[in-house]
């Protein structure tokens, strides 16, 4: 029986995020920071004690959280299904213990996360993006694109202590699967 493996989905996911593939609004190295002039990457990273967080190794976790059978999918007993889904990208953002989780720190990590929502929306939702995964695995995702749907974050740590920024992105997709019929 064919079924929908969302394998292929998860790891194009991870493709996109961290290794800046797609074919445009990809993540590339240096993206994902707002550099000061004259302050490299790393610099700028090691002064805010904040990660340095780029489309060349920021790490991400990227689940499927729901799947239910679409309102548009083709009566049970055809040779296709689709399926609406939702997908969560999580980061997080570590202030580390040698900095004071201040204000302006926390509104540093907020806006470095907030500007992430955005580069992470455009490059999954970005049409073809993920239809396949490098090695050429399909991903069965209509039009290779999720629709960006809305991110929350949540703080843990307290005031003159180092903490974290979880950041939790969420997306929504339909994905095809070629049941058997005979």
């Amino acid at each position: 029986m064919a079924t929908w493996d969302a394998e292929p989905l998860l790891v194009r996911m991870r493709e996109v995020l961290e290794a800046g593939a797609g074919t445009l609004r990809t993540i590339t190295s240096g993206t994902n920071v707002a550099l000061p002039p004259g302050l490299g990457m790393n610099e700028e990273s090691r002064r805010a004690n904040v990660p340095l967080v780029t489309g060349s190794g920021f790490p991400v976790e990227s689940r499927i959280v729901s799947v239910k059978r679409s309102a548009a999918s083709p009566p049970v007993i055809g040779n296709l299904a689709l399926y609406d889904f939702e997908a969560e990208v999580r980061a997080v953002y570590p202030v580390g213990t040698k900095a004071t989780l201040s204000s302006s720190t926390r509104d540093q990590a907020a806006g470095i996360a907030a500007k992430h929502a955005d580069v992470f929306a455009q490059a999954l939702g970005y049409p073809g993006n993920l239809t396949s995964t490098t090695a050429g695995a399909a991903t069965n995702v209509i039009s290779g694109l999720l629709s960006y749907v809305g991110s929350e974050y949540v703080w843990a740590g307290a005031a003159g202590e180092g903490g974290t920024l979880t950041g939790r992105h969420r997306f929504k997709g339909i994905a095809k699967s070629v049941p058997a019929v005979s």
